[in-house]
């Protein structure tokens, strides 16, 4: 009975995972928060940056409230799929703009917009390409078998959102060439040593 108990709320929350669309809600609120800070750009409105992050925030907690969810139905780690990988490629990139707003005093507002578009692009793809069909199909048994298949996902994808943070505050340096080194340049190198690393590691958790 309690076994029978356990599958029928799982049951019931992967249909509320799908009644309640989390990545298209999160897909809107990416819009939203890239077009304000497109906005912001012009405006420059300390109410508008924040409303902008605020849309980040909520971004992230909506897909954070998603992998709950998947963790709960599929009683795994929800890091086997690329419809997986890439929301959570997303949640990192507005986590990571989330973090900047609220612990960087200075902050280079021109790299919200490609940030936010970037995770809204991930969120188009994840939702209108990849989630048609079952996304909780159960995974191959060797892709279940180990603790490294979750760590090296995870791994990845912070590799992953470390190289595209890189990518735009490279382009973002290029408008902005100069001669003298920029606030720019330290926040390139980081990105790319944080998203060089987390590859490497994950990658070599990957062979293993």
């Amino acid at each position: 009975d309690s076994e029978t108990s356990v599958d029928n709320s799982r049951l019931a929350a992967e249909v509320l995972y799908h009644k309640a669309n989390f990545a298209l809600i999160a897909f809107i609120l990416a819009c939203i928060a890239c077009l304000l800070a497109s906005l912001n750009m012009v405006f420059k409105s300390r109410k508008m940056d924040v409303a902008a992050n605020v849309a980040c925030i909520a971004t992230a907690g909506i897909l954070a409230v998603a992998f709950a969810l998947r963790t709960y139905v599929a009683a795994r780690a929800p890091l086997s799929s690329l419809y997986e990988i890439v929301l959570l490629v997303a949640l990192l990139l507005m986590a990571f703009e989330a973090g900047a707003f609220i612990f960087c005093k200075r902050r280079s507002f021109s790299l919200m917009v490609p940030v936010t578009f970037m995770a809204a692009l991930l969120l188009f793809f994840a939702k209108f390409v990849l989630e048609p069909g079952d996304t909780f199909r159960p995974i191959p048994a060797v892709l279940n078998s180990s603790v490294f298949l979750t760590i090296h996902v995870f791994t990845i994808a912070l590799g992953f959102a470390g190289m595209i943070l890189s990518g735009v505050v490279a382009h973002v340096a290029l408008f902005r060439a100069s001669s003298e080194r920029t606030p720019l340049d330290s926040l390139l190198y980081g990105t790319l040593v944080f998203g060089a690393v987390f590859t490497i590691i994950g990658t070599l958790l990957g062979g293993v």
